[in-house]
């Protein structure tokens, strides 16, 4: 059996759990009870007992914007690294080969060990690299052959940690050589002795 509730009953639910999720103004609320506002102040053992605000690094700027027309693929002549962005400008992302290993790099400050997912969503799929913060930019490493590098390397893409901002690329253009070049050294084989 299914029930109708009439559209004055949704607007009014819809109205009250938002009411329920405006956040206050630092430490105080505005009310109404009818007669006009009312502002509600919390006393000091309850300010204390608030978690404290996230404090950000002050060279927290994002490195520009999430999608500009000019920005490419540079890759370095032996191909051990790729850099995106726009000509003369700090790169939105960096990639790197060393040791049949690749490090991507979200050059954004945050909190010196900060933790967290720097998600490649591409046409051929999606790949979440757990990555760390050195104080200075986002970095995390996979190997280069690992399956999982095809949501960058199959078309285009976007990069995005959270509080981090968003890359969006037209894919990996030259990049492409980098993971091509990019092999672990061989090791050397042992010959059983006869």
């Amino acid at each position: 059996m299914i029930r109708f509730v009439p559209t004055a009953a949704v607007a009014t639910l819809a109205l009250a759990l938002a009411a329920c999720s405006a956040e206050a103004e630092d430490d105080a609320a505005v009310a109404t009870d009818g007669s006009g506002p009312i502002r509600i102040v919390l006393d000091e053992n309850a300010r204390k007992t608030l978690p404290a605000k996230r404090v950000l690094p002050p060279n927290r700027d994002m490195p520009g914007a999430i999608d500009p027309p000019t920005a490419r693929w540079r890759v370095a002549k032996d191909a051990s690294n790729a850099l995106y962005g726009e000509p003369g400008k700090r790169p939105l992302l960096a990639l790197a080969c060393s040791n049949g290993t690749i490090s991507a790099i979200r050059p954004v400050a945050d909190r010196d060990g900060a933790k967290a997912v720097l998600a490649f969503v591409g046409y051929r799929g999606i790949l979440r690299l757990r990555v760390q913060n050195d104080g200075g930019a986002w970095i995390g490493s996979l190997p280069a052959d690992d399956p999982h590098w095809r949501a960058v390397t199959g078309g285009p893409f976007y990069a995005t940690v959270a509080g981090g901002g968003k890359v969006i690329t037209p894919g990996p253009g030259d990049a492409i050589r980098m993971f091509e070049a990019c092999k672990a050294p061989e090791t050397e084989r042992l010959v059983p002795s006869t």
